[in-house]
């Protein structure tokens, strides 16, 4: 069952990644504005556990800005971004599952009227129930940095966002073990300015 979720979603992917080019040269609203958005988060490179099964996390996230800083055609950005993250062990019938949220700053600079570039660094607490040698389950930090882009549609106000992000989950040493857990991801989705 997994194996064919796994390719589906690479289908979709690539398709969504074609269409690109239709959706992004079209008209550009008058002012751009960091948008709220809700993205999904597909686990390319996992951490595999002792325990002989690979950490697949797949992420359900909205980003929410706080506050902008700077230009508005870019600038730096306060953002917080609830999670709820289903997590596939691979050569395993169990599912794990994380909840948290992240605050962060983001930074966007344009590159040109239809493409922003992006850059994010962000943190916060989350509770994983995964049970392993390696990582206590309850309540950890979920660290991560990415970069990405930013893709204005003709549709006034929406936007499309594709980044990959490197996350690093762990407790801070409040309990043992904790040696973390590393993924990588691709993350895409639409945004909405409100």
């Amino acid at each position: 069952m997994y194996l064919g979720v796994k390719k589906e979603m690479k289908r979709f992917v690539v398709t969504l990644l074609c269409s690109l080019p239709f959706l992004v040269f079209g008209q550009q609203p008058s002012v751009f504005r960091p948008a709220n958005n809700l993205s999904v988060g597909i686990g390319f490179i996992s951490e595999k556990l002792p325990e002989g099964v690979s950490y697949y996390p797949q992420m359900l996230l909205a980003k929410l800005y706080l506050h902008h800083y700077g230009k508005r055609d870019g600038g730096l950005s306060l953002y917080a971004e609830p999670q709820f993250v289903p997590v596939i062990l691979s050569g395993s019938n169990d599912m794990a599952f994380e909840f948290g949220a992240n605050l962060g700053f983001q930074y966007i600079g344009k590159i040109n009227k239809n493409v922003y570039a992006s850059a994010a660094i962000g943190s916060g607490p989350h509770y994983i129930t995964v049970q392993t040698d390696i990582q206590s389950p309850g309540y950890i930090f979920s660290d991560n940095f990415e970069v990405g882009f930013l893709f204005v549609l003709p549709k006034p106000d929406l936007q499309f966002n594709l980044r990959t992000r490197f996350r690093h989950i762990s407790n801070a040493g409040i309990r043992n073990p904790n040696k973390g857990i590393d993924n990588w991801f691709l993350i895409f989705g639409l945004s909405h300015s409100f």
